[in-house]
């Protein structure tokens, strides 16, 4: 393939994309990425209302957005905003979208040549530096958030953040979502106190301080129970996210066609409900 400027598919839609040689990176077009997370028949809208947006939010984000001529349906190039892979990774956060996750994955496949070595985990590469269904995360900075822990519940894999560090327990007999109410618990904090380094500020918590810390193993009744009490919270706040997206976009819909348009949408998403 020519490293220069192309056209990639995600789910059979198209990005644009074009090949800076001086930084070695790709940039993508802004409009097509909305077009695909939004499903927005006007994505130029949409984005120019993001832009604002951000802008009166005192985000630096726009600044990072370029301009480069790209090839239109109608034959022609014009200038088009687009971005490096870490700025669009990180203009998707403000994107609310069913699809991020999916996107941000299928985004490291054609976005990064290369794996950072200074990141925490890589961004690119073999299943086993993407976060997967069971894995406990864990904040490795910051004053206040140092040590914080999630379990990951979702079904597709997404990618870590510079500062998360994966925990993939190996011992059969500990839950995963056990370990992390553990880790949140006195009995873990008290160890990520004592094991984390840096002062002022700039602080972290390693990979290879964590696999000091000792694990309480409870009875299997107590993990069994802790986890069924995790998955319901979760469920139960996964399907009021759902809920609220599906009627952000029912609007959106009424607004740029009719509200019969959007109801029958609405329903087509939700039938459980409605």
């Amino acid at each position: 393939m020519k490293k220069d400027t192309s056209i990639v598919l995600f789910k059979q839609q198209q990005v644009r994309r074009h090949w800076d040689e001086e930084r070695e990176s790709w940039y993508f077009s802004v409009v097509d990425i909305i077009e695909i997370l939004t499903d927005s028949s006007r994505p130029r809208k949409y984005w120019s209302d993001l832009k604002k947006k951000l802008l009166a939010e005192g985000s630096q984000l726009s600044e990072k957005i370029g301009q480069l001529k790209m090839l239109s349906p109608d034959g022609k190039k014009y200038l088009t905003d687009v971005a490096d892979t870490e700025t669009v990774l990180r203009l998707i956060q403000s994107i609310p979208s069913p699809k991020a996750e999916p996107f941000k994955l299928w985004l490291a496949k054609v976005g990064y040549e290369r794996i950072d070595s200074n990141n925490r985990l890589a961004i690119k590469g073999s299943g086993n530096i993407t976060i997967q269904c069971g894995d406990v995360l864990i904040n490795g900075t910051g004053v206040g958030t140092i040590g914080r822990c999630a379990p990951y519940l979702r079904n597709h894999e997404a990618l870590p953040d510079n500062h998360v560090t994966i925990l993939r327990p190996s011992d059969e007999s500990i839950d995963p979502v056990y370990l992390s109410v553990f880790l949140n618990s006195i009995a873990g904090q008290s160890q990520i106190d004592q094991w984390f380094r840096g002062s002022s500020g700039q602080i972290e918590l390693y990979p290879d301080d964590i696999a000091k810390f000792t694990i309480w193993q409870a009875p299997d009744d107590i993990q069994t129970t802790i986890r069924s009490h995790i998955e319901d919270s979760f469920k139960a706040k996964t399907d009021a996210a759902h809920l609220l997206e599906c009627a952000k976009r029912a609007v959106e819909i009424a607004i740029e066609q009719d509200q019969q348009t959007a109801t029958q949408w609405l329903q087509a998403q939700t039938p459980e409900v409605l």
